[in-house]
């Protein structure tokens, strides 16, 4: 019976380091299509004519770019236009916003108030799904806490 228990542990042992390998792309797996697998359990989505990500989210819509030369995954989205404030107000406003969210950018159209969101994840050895799930909910998160600055003036 012990004989029998050692080659069933190390094969179920096998099994489970198997499994949590298939939950990681290597840097040369990562695409739009295996990110897409990745998020279809959860989010609608679709590769767009360039090869990007569009993901549609509880807030809105996000674009996930895959920048394989950079060993990156860039995700973005258009936040869109605000009447209520003048270009320069923006341009303090995303400044504020830039300094208070780690690794973010929010950018301001030139003489606009059109806003886009940008972060970058790096992925030098590879990306592991729940990180990956982790960061796209995370992103998503961001776009209620910008529109509140916008509006209110304040940051949550």
């Amino acid at each position: 019976m012990k004989r029998m228990l050692l080659p069933v542990a190390l094969g179920l042992g096998l099994l489970v380091s198997t499994g949590l390998r298939a939950e990681a792309l290597t840097p040369d797996n990562i695409t739009a299509e295996a990110l897409k697998n990745w998020l279809a359990e959860k989010y609608g989505c679709k590769i767009d004519g360039d090869g990007d990500l569009i993901v549609n989210c509880k807030n809105g819509k996000i674009g996930i770019s895959v920048l394989s030369k950079a060993r990156a995954i860039r995700f973005w989205s258009n936040y869109g236009s605000y009447d209520r404030r003048d270009h320069q107000a923006m341009v303090g406003l995303a400044n504020e916003f830039n300094c208070r969210k780690r690794l973010l950018r929010i950018s301001i159209e030139p003489g606009g108030t059109s806003s886009v969101c940008d972060y970058y994840l790096l992925c030098p050895g590879g990306v592991e799904r729940n990180n990956f799930l982790a960061t796209m909910e995370w992103f998503d998160g961001l776009k209620p806490v910008w529109e509140q600055l916008v509006v209110d003036g304040k940051i949550k």
